[in-house]
C-alpha cells in the first residue's frame, strides 16, 4: 500500500508541474486524499482487529477466519476484513457468532455508517429534503448516498431521541429530572400547526394532523442591537395525543431545568381546548396576543368596533370587552356577522382571566428571571411553530406518514434549540441509546461482548478524553514516506 500512495503522490505533484486550471487540480489532489484516507482508515482498523485476536479469551472466542465488510465514512467507502468468532456457550450462553471489532470500535450500525456521515445526514435532513440532503453530502465528501439511505438514518435517529424522551418523562413524574439549570420563572408556549397525511395514515385520520409543538424558556436575551432571542429554549414536537404529549413535553423540560427552582411558570397559548386540559397546575395562564387580537378582526367586520374592544382589552378592562362584544350581537342584522360575534363572545368568556397579558394584571408578579435576561411577554410561539416545523416541513407539497413525521420533528425541535449534537452524542445508528463510554483499564474478550456503561477505549478508537494515544497509533500507522512529498 506505501508504495502504492508513493506512486499516487508522485504522481499527485506530477500534475503541479503542469498548467492544469485550479479546478482539475482541486478535484485531483482532493480524490487522492479521500484515497489516502481509506486506506489509512482500513489499515488502524484491520491493526485493532489484529491487537482484539491477540487479547481475546481463546477458550471462549474461537477464530473462524475473516469475513469482509464495508464502512461509510466521509471519505467513502472503507472495505475491511475482520476475525469472527465462534462463541463457546455454556448452560446459560447459547453459541453464537460475535464481531469483537464491531462491539469494541461501534461498527455494529445499521449499513455500518460512520458515526460522523450519520450526524452530518441527520443535520441536513433537519435543513433540507432528504433527497436534496443526499446530494449534498455527496459532493461534499466521497460517499454516494441515495435519498432513502439519509431517510433511514434520520428515522433511526429520531425513533431514539422517541425513546429518550419517554424515559425523560417517566424520571420527571418520578420527580427525578436530570435538569440542572435553575431559574426562578419559566415561560411556556404551545401550539400546533396541520400538516398533510399520506398513504394508510391519510385514510386513518384524514388528509391532515395536527404536529404540536412546545418551546419552554427562562426569559429574553437583547444584543446591543436590539435583537431579542429567547434565552435557554427547549422544544419537543409530536404528533400524540394531548396527554402524552405534555407527559413528554414535561420530561424534556426537566432534562434541562432543575423544576424543583422554578418559583412560577408562566404558560401562553391560543386557548385550545387541549391546551387548556393540559397545563402544569398553579401556573399563570394568559391567551396569546396575537391569536386574541386576530379573533376580534377575523370575527368584527366593524372597524370601529373592532378598535372599541381592543382598546378595551388594552386598557386592562376584559369584562367592559367581553359586554360590548355580547351587546354587538343584535347590533347587527347580518345572521353571518352575528354567529361570528357569538363565537367571539364565547372565546372571550372561557378565557375571560386570561385576556389580559400576565405582566399587566394588578396582584402577585413572577419573579425576574436571572441576571442577564429580561421578563419575557410571551408571544414567540408562532415564530417558532415555522422555523422549528412549517419551515421543514409545511411546504412544496410535502405528505408525512405519522411515524416519519414524529421522528423527524422530534429530531428538528432538538435541531432549532442548539441541542442536537448533546443530545444525540451517545446516539449510534443501531438505535441504542447507550451510555457514553469511560476509560478504566485494559479490555478482555470477554468484556468486548459486554454493553456496559464503562469499557476500555483502545488506541484506534477517536475519543475527546483519549486522543493522544489515537493520533499516536494514527501516526504509526500512516505511510509517512508519503507525507515527505508535501
Amino acid at each position: 500500500m506505501v508504495t502504492k500512495l508513493e506512486t499516487q503522490g508522485k504522481q499527485i505533484f506530477q500534475w503541479g508541474e503542469k498548467f492544469v486550471d485550479i479546478a482539475t487540480l482541486e478535484k485531483v489532489v482532493y480524490e487522492a486524499v479521500l484515497s489516502l484516507g481509506r486506506n489509512i482508515m482500513r489499515r488502524c482498523i484491520e491493526k485493532a482487529d489484529q491487537t482484539l485476536a491477540q487479547q481475546r479469551d481463546r477458550g471462549v472466542y474461537r477464530d473462524k477466519g475473516y469475513r469482509s465488510t464495508t464502512l461509510k465514512t466521509v471519505m467513502g467507502e472503507v472495505e475491511y476484513q475482520r476475525h469472527v468468532y465462534l462463541l463457546s456457550g455454556g448452560t446459560e450462553q447459547p453459541r453464537a457468532t460475535v464481531y469483537l471489532l464491531d462491539q469494541s470500535m461501534g461498527l455494529d450500525t445499521v449499513g455500518l455508517f460512520s458515526d460522523t456521515v450519520c450526524m452530518m445526514a441527520v443535520e441536513a435532513a433537519c435543513a433540507v429534503s432528504y433527497r436534496t440532503a443526499a446530494t449534498t453530502l455527496n459532493d461534499l465528501t466521497g460517499l454516494n448516498l441515495s435519498h432513502e439511505s439519509v431517510w433511514r438514518i434520520a428515522q433511526n435517529a429520531g425513533s431514539w431521541e422517541q425513546a429518550r424522551v419517554e424515559t425523560l418523562a417517566a424520571a420527571a413524574k418520578s420527580e427525578c429530572g436530570a435538569g440542572t439549570y435553575e431559574t426562578p420563572v419559566l415561560y411556556e408556549e404551545m401550539d400546533g400547526v396541520y400538516l398533510a397525511l399520506q398513504g394508510k395514515d391519510r385514510l386513518e385520520y384524514g388528509p391532515s394532523k395536527e404536529m404540536k409543538v412546545s418551546i419552554a424558556y427562562s426569559g429574553v436575551y437583547e444584543d446591543a442591537s436590539g435583537r431579542r432571542s429567547l434565552a435557554n429554549k427547549v422544544s419537543y414536537a409530536s404528533m400524540e395525543q394531548a396527554e402524552p404529549f405534555r407527559h413528554h413535553a414535561e420530561g424534556v423540560v426537566a432534562d434541562f431545568y432543575d423544576v424543583d427552582c422554578v418559583k412560577r411558570r408562566v404558560f401562553n397559548s391560543d386557548g385550545g381546548t387541549w391546551l387548556q386540559r393540559n397545563m402544569v397546575p398553579g401556573c399563570t395562564y394568559q391567551l396569546d396576543l396575537f391569536h386574541r387580537n386576530r379573533a376580534v378582526r377575523t370575527c368584527v367586520s366593524d372597524p370601529d368596533l373592532q378598535e372599541t374592544i381592543l382598546g378595551l382589552l388594552y386598557a386592562r378592562k376584559a369584562k367592559e370587552a367581553i359586554a360590548v362584544v355580547e351587546a354587538s350581537i343584535e347590533s347587527t342584522l347580518d345572521p353571518d356577522e352575528q354567529e361570528k360575534r357569538r363565537r367571539l363572545f364565547t372565546y372571550f368568556s372561557n378565557h375571560q382571566k386570561a385576556l389580559i397579558p400576565y405582566y399587566q394584571r394588578g396582584g402577585r408578579k413572577p419573579p425576574l428571571p436571572n441576571e442577564g435576561q429580561q421578563p419575557a411577554r410571551c408571544g414567540s410561539m408562532e415564530s417558532n411553530i415555522f422555523t422549528i416545523i412549517g419551515n421543514r416541513m409545511k411546504h412544496n407539497r410535502i405528505c408525512w406518514s405519522v411515524a416519519g413525521a414524529n421522528n423527524l420533528a422530534a429530531l428538528l425541535a432538538l435541531h432549532h434549540t442548539g441541542h442536537l449534537r448533546r443530545v444525540l452524542r451517545g446516539w449510534t445508528a443501531s438505535g441504542d441509546p447507550s451510555s457514553s463510554l469511560t476509560v478504566t483499564g485494559p479490555i478482555s474478550a470477554r468484556q468486548a461482548n459486554k454493553r456496559g456503561k464503562e469499557a476500555y477505549l483502545p488506541p484506534h478508537t477517536l475519543h475527546a478524553d483519549n486522543l493522544q494515544p489515537a493520533v499516536k497509533f494514527f501516526l504509526e500507522c500512516a505511510p509517512l514516506s508519503f507525507l515527505r512529498y508535501i
